[in-house]
């Protein structure tokens, strides 16, 4: 199962692409800002910055919707049942004329409890939509789900919609459109209500975000007029309240040792398949369906184990190194064919996420709950860090150009 980020519990106004940040809402640097307060709207120079482009309005996104079942209803489902080497319902395989949906079992609850839904076109085999839930089960009690991940995705591959339920129900939505001019809009609803949009050009620069309130009335509006000036307006019941001009920015250089001086943020090496997988010699075990589920393979350097799913797809392969221990899952990450290389570094756990757009990097300290992340080209350049811990509320990020620049940060 993916490990995906909540994206109900990071900063207001991060965009999610691959389950991890792209920018803020707020830019702020360490120039001055010239500040114009005028809640009564005298004077012509504070007209003149109200007087903005058409205002954006609130688009009302709807969350995508869950599909939740009952043990019985798990029971119910049609479709063949595929079980794994071990005599275990491993997935439920149901198609129609249109669309094949594989439901694939929680491995500790496999008659009773779903860990993910697949749906596949069957005229072009692509994955449009994917449910992840994430179950609590406990000995002597029916599974409960406690949070569900949906991502839909376009012709392209690219997510088009991403939902999140939390187990009371609130939900977090991120919605991509793109315009036939090329230029593109986000859509965010947070699970208190509030919502935003950005807007960005053809070359996904970002033009300007709106912020909403929970009650649908405009709260902030950010027009990025390039990568290093902007106009932030600040509105008090729909009203304009405040303008916060950011000169051409020169942000402290120091801030970028930040990120440089995290040697653990570095990428993990690509892992090369360079052989098909299916070829490997070793002890093999089968799905009840005649694919085979695992092969296991004795090296002069430890153990290699490569996992399949009931269709024949390469889930991951473990190796064990002299007791090193370095996991490589295969997925759909972003709605294309990636993976994810997990390795356990003491206390923490670092994952690294390769996919056609780049590659990320999660770092998650078990012991005292903060999490950093960076998203890189796929040459290797550093557009966004960020440290995040729920437990303490801090938070911090910043981002950078292909240059090397910094451009934003909150």
């Amino acid at each position: 199962m993916i490990n995906s980020l909540n994206p109900a519990m990071m900063p207001r106004g991060v965009n999610f692409q691959n389950n991890v940040p792209t920018a803020p809402v707020s830019v702020q640097n360490n120039t001055p800002p010239q500040t114009v307060t005028n809640p009564n709207l005298g004077g012509l120079e504070a007209m003149a910055s109200y007087n903005q482009p058409v205002k954006t309005v609130k688009k009302e996104i709807q969350p995508s919707l869950p599909t939740i079942m009952q043990p019985e209803a798990v029971h119910a489902i049609q479709g063949e049942r595929v079980t794994n080497a071990e005599g275990k319902l491993d997935s439920i395989v149901s198609k129609n004329d249109k669309t094949t949906t594989v439901y694939v079992m929680d491995s500790q609850a496999p008659n009773d409890a779903i860990q993910k839904i697949l749906y596949f076109d069957n005229a072009t085999g692509n994955l449009t939509r994917v449910q992840e839930n994430t179950n609590e089960i406990k000995e002597g009690q029916m599974p409960v789900v406690k949070e569900i991940l949906i991502r839909e995705f376009d012709a392209n591959g690219d997510i088009q919609k991403m939902t999140k339920y939390d187990e009371n129900n609130k939900y977090f939505v991120h919605q991509h459109e793109k315009m036939p001019d090329g230029t593109k809009k986000d859509f965010g609803i947070f699970p208190d209500g509030s919502s935003n949009v950005a807007e960005l050009d053809a070359q996904g620069n970002y033009v300007k975000v709106t912020s909403f309130s929970e009650k649908g009335e405009i709260a902030e509006v950010v027009n990025f007029k390039d990568d290093r000036e902007s106009q932030i307006i600040t509105y008090k019941n729909g009203i304009p309240a405040k303008v916060i001009n950011k000169e051409k920015g020169v942000y402290n250089p120091e801030l970028a040792k930040i990120p440089a001086q995290d040697k653990d943020i570095v990428p993990a090496q690509p892992y090369n398949l360079g052989y098909e997988p299916k070829d490997v010699q070793g002890d093999k075990k089968f799905y009840s369906n005649g694919v085979v589920q695992e092969i296991s393979t004795t090296t002069a350097n430890g153990k290699v184990v490569h996992k399949f799913d009931s269709m024949g797809e390469l889930q991951s392969i473990t190796v064990d190194e002299n007791g090193k221990k370095k996991e490589i899952t295969y997925d759909y990450f972003g709605g294309n064919k990636g993976y994810r290389i997990t390795e356990e570094l003491g206390d923490v756990k670092k994952e690294t996420t390769f996919h056609p757009k780049g590659h990320n990097v999660l770092l998650t300290n078990k012991t005292t709950g903060e999490e950093r992340h960076a998203k890189y080209t796929n040459d290797g350049k550093l557009l966004w860090y960020g440290k995040y811990n729920d437990q303490t509320n801090e938070r911090f990020g910043i981002g950078f150009d292909k240059d090397g620049n910094i451009t934003e940060m909150f």
